[in-house]
């Protein structure tokens, strides 16, 4: 028994629900007759159930908006309108670049049918383009192989970096490369720490306040591998 809100669905779900139902004449009633028919037929399961008025007034208040069993048991009601399975990948060929912190960002991506029925074709290599733009201006690329099967990877930063981008590449057994698909850049934020090293050399108690901020309550570093550099940038220096 499914327990909804008829009076929030539309006609086309209400025929639907009443086909599954096996109601007779479902698909020439009306949206009143229909949520008649269906109020009928669960005040005969709630009477079969043994639930009194109580009981199926606090079942539909509670499961106004979602589908559930007569027995409390949130379930996915398939079959329905609108529920549908979630496809293992979707048919477009894209990629996304995430950035989850100073050190690390998380890159995603998928291929469409046909494009990996012409990499395939063609006997092609997907990968991986990294581009950082330093705070320089000079711009880094590095390759990173996947195989058919990755669609996510992680990609460190680099604290020089003012920007960083992703694309997704082909290689051809030619020598040439296709980009599918590239991510939007992500602008890597300005770090006091790094613009002024030199000023907190000179002033430490400028540097145990901005070091006080990355120190966890028991005295340890915060696991970063971009603070860990600055750290060792500065005990080489002889003045941390």
């Amino acid at each position: 028994m499914v327990l909804v809100n008829l009076e929030q669905l539309s006609t086309d779900e209400l025929r639907n629900l009443s086909e599954q139902e096996k109601i007779d004449g479902f698909d020439v009633l009306s949206r009143e007759e229909l949520i008649q028919e269906l109020t009928d037929k669960y005040e005969e399961e709630y009477t079969a159930y043994g639930l009194d008025d109580d009981k199926k007034s606090e079942l539909n208040l509670k499961y106004v908006s979602s589908f559930t069993d007569y027995i409390d048991n949130s379930e996915n009601v398939t079959q329905l309108p609108g529920v549908e399975d979630l496809p293992d990948h979707y048919e477009e060929t894209s990629i996304h670049l995430l950035s989850k912190n100073s050190d690390w960002g998380y890159a995603f991506w998928s291929i469409s049918t046909l494009d990996q029925e012409k990499i395939d074709e063609k006997k092609g290599v997907p990968l991986l383009l990294v581009t950082l733009v330093t705070k320089n201006g000079e711009k880094e690329c590095y390759d990173i192989p996947i195989s058919e099967e990755d669609d996510e990877w992680n990609i460190g930063f680099s604290y020089e970096s003012k920007s960083i981008l992703v694309s997704l590449c082909v290689d051809y057994p030619d020598g040439t490369r296709d980009t599918l698909a590239q991510s939007k850049p992500i602008e890597m934020s300005s770090s006091y720490w790094i613009d002024h090293k030199d000023k907190m050399k000179e002033n430490d108690s400028l540097f145990k306040i901005y070091l006080s901020l990355i120190t966890t309550k028991t005295g340890d570093i915060i696991n970063n591998s971009i603070v860990r550099e600055i750290l060792a940038d500065y005990a080489e220096g002889g003045e941390a």
